[in-house]
């Protein structure tokens, strides 16, 4: 690809780019090195309206350092005197103007990456996963020796605590499994005869307009009656089956029970921890490459 500069009357710098396509005519002074990646906005302007254009922008980069040096100022001066989540409000602010103050949120909210609370707290890691790869890793590396303690806490205490929950769990599995199928039978068989009350209903209703006896009009009422009650046993197996397998399945949840909930928990603390650990092992992992 060959390019050459021309300028035009005003000095103004024009990129002549040639391309297999076709040539292509760029402005030298919005054009990057390959002539390609150039400010679509500020294409077309004049040369007073370009110049005022860049001033413009200069003067609110200008400011925006300016606020981003003065909310790191402020920040470091509430972390020194350990406001380490005043810091961290600072620094999230400045972010928004540079993201390298993205490590600062976490040196505050870590109290100088000696503690881990933060990245077990709701929203935590979603902040974490807004930093980008090579930021993560070094913040994981920096809380890489506190991280392996943490894991090997939670693993020494969940191992043993894992074999409880499952004992339990399965111990209860047989008497739910049992009691869900007594009620189960039984609802079955209720159901069953009302379905054949129901069916004895309409056979004796069907006879009573085609004889003058007065029996399939008894025998209507006295099998309606009786599905009636029956109707109201069957909601009651109805419920006592439904209580039965709720149980069987708040069995199979670990937060059922209080040891079954710290498992669940400290299960939740191993991935997060395992996720920060894996973040600097594949550092270590690029590193070695």
């Amino acid at each position: 690809m060959e390019e050459r500069i021309m300028d035009d009357e005003e000095s103004r710098g024009i990129k002549l780019v040639h391309k297999p396509e076709g040539d292509d005519v760029v402005d030298a002074q919005l054009a990057g090195e390959d002539g390609e990646n150039y400010d679509e906005d500020l294409v077309g302007l004049t040369p007073s309206q370009l110049e005022e254009a860049l001033e413009k922008r200069k003067k609110e980069a200008e400011r925006a350092q300016a606020e981003y040096e003065k909310l790191i100022k402020e920040g470091d001066e509430a972390y020194a005197a350990g406001e380490f989540e005043g810091a961290a409000t600072l620094y999230r602010q400045a972010a928004v103007y540079r993201e390298e103050a993205r490590e600062k949120v976490f040196e505050a909210v870590t109290e100088g990456f000696t503690k881990t609370n933060y990245f077990y707290e709701e929203g935590g890691m979603d902040e974490f996963y807004l930093c980008p790869p090579e930021m993560r890793s070094n913040i994981a590396g920096k809380l890489k020796p506190i991280l392996e303690e943490e894991e090997k806490s939670c693993r020494a205490e969940a191992e043993p605590l894992r074999e409880q929950v499952e004992a339990g769990i399965a111990s209860r599995r047989e008497a739910f499994a049992a009691n869900k199928h007594y009620y189960f039978v039984r609802f079955l068989a209720v159901l069953s005869a009302f379905l054949m009350l129901l069916i004895g209903v309409a056979v004796a209703g069907s006879f009573i307009l085609r004889t003058a006896d007065a029996v399939p009009l008894i025998v209507t009422i006295v099998l309606g009656v009786l599905a009636v009650g029956v109707l109201g046993v069957l909601a009651v197996y109805c419920r006592k089956l439904y209580a039965a397998a709720s149980l069987c399945r708040t069995n199979e949840k670990l937060s059922s029970t209080e040891n079954g909930a710290r498992l669940e928990a400290l299960d939740t603390r191993l991935s997060i921890l395992e996720a920060l650990l894996d973040e600097v092992e594949n550092d270590e992992a690029g590193e070695t490459e």
